[in-house]
């Protein structure tokens, strides 16, 4: 499953409970916010986050290699503009396995929403491999998401795309 990517020796992992049973899998997992600075737009952490997005969030699906290659390419300007622009606040969430295959992501975008005073964070491109559903995997994201808003003093989030 997912796409893999180089040891991220510098992500800071997010607390223990990545590792809780309440995640029924197979193999440990790991889950850290990724620095800004490792999200450059050749980096490998970009692609394999682009192509886990391409595989999931589009219908149909696509199926091929170059398929998934072109969709990969329509989200890594994307992505790379949410996530690796060093002037916002957003941030993404990885979730990897032991042989470092990119299993799930969470991106957290904060911005001006119509009918908002302040800037309101929101979950975006909450991904996980279609191969791990129904392991509690989306609501750990979610969870630590809740938690990335509220200690940035964000009192709500909101989820959608």
């Amino acid at each position: 499953f997912g796409s893999s990517f180089q040891t991220p020796q510098e992500f800071q992992p997010v607390s223990d409970d990545m590792d809780s049973t309440t995640m029924a899998s197979v193999t440990p997992m790991k889950a850290a916010w990724m620095p800004k600075e490792m999200m450059s737009e050749d980096s490998e952490v970009l692609v394999a986050v682009s192509r886990l997005a391409a595989r999931v969030l589009f219908e149909p699906t696509p199926k091929t290699t170059e398929g998934i290659a072109a969709m990969t390419k329509v989200l890594k300007p994307k992505l790379y503009q949410l996530f690796g622009n060093s002037q916002n606040s957003n941030g993404l969430l990885l979730l990897w396995d032991e042989q470092f295959q990119l299993a799930a992501m969470a991106g957290v975008a904060v911005e001006k929403l119509p009918g908002f005073q302040d800037e309101v964070p929101r979950i975006c491109y909450l991904v996980v491999d279609p191969d791990l559903h129904g392991r509690g995997f989306g609501s750990m994201l979610v969870r630590q998401c809740e938690d990335w808003a509220a200690a940035r003093g964000h009192r709500a989030i909101w989820l959608f795309h």
